[in-house]
């Protein structure tokens, strides 16, 4: 310890405050260009995150309308099927696709959805950001 000699309580060879400022902005200076490259990250992670929720969403929706008897006229806002103590209904509530009479929300942040039949499917269709969406929620009830 030859070079930290103390005098009346000061080290001698300690930061300045100077040297202290400089330290102080340039981690400022690191953080902010590490900041700017995790948001650049960011925006290329969030679109796979919001297409595995919708991917686990219809999958949820599909499972949930595996076993119920789904009737073929259908107006193209909302899908009517039978449970097993009465009707229930698949509708776009407040920019959510959910299931009424109870609350079962399956995909969110969605502007706009309808519903149609076509080669022994019910199909779902939906826009969000101004990007559509189509795909196969249920097979139709065989009646007999």
């Amino acid at each position: 310890m030859k070079n930290c000699r103390a005098k009346f309580g000061v080290i001698t060879r300690a930061f300045t405050v100077t040297e202290l400022l400089i330290a102080l902005l340039a981690s400022y200076a690191v953080l902010i260009c590490t900041g700017g490259y995790l948001k650049t990250f960011q925006k290329f992670t969030y679109e796979s995150y919001r297409t595995a929720e919708d991917r686990l969403g219809i999958a949820q929706l599909r499972l949930y309308l595996a076993g119920k008897d789904i009737p073929l006229e259908q107006n193209g806002r909302e899908l009517r099927f039978h449970t097993e103590d009465h009707d229930r209904y698949l509708r776009l509530v407040n920019g959510k696709v959910c299931v009424q009479d109870g609350m079962m929300i399956f995909l969110y942040g969605i502007d706009s959805l309808e519903f149609s039949f076509e080669n022994d499917r019910f199909w779902m269709r939906y826009s969000r950001n101004k990007d559509m969406y189509e795909t196969w929620i249920g097979f139709a009830a065989l009646h007999e």
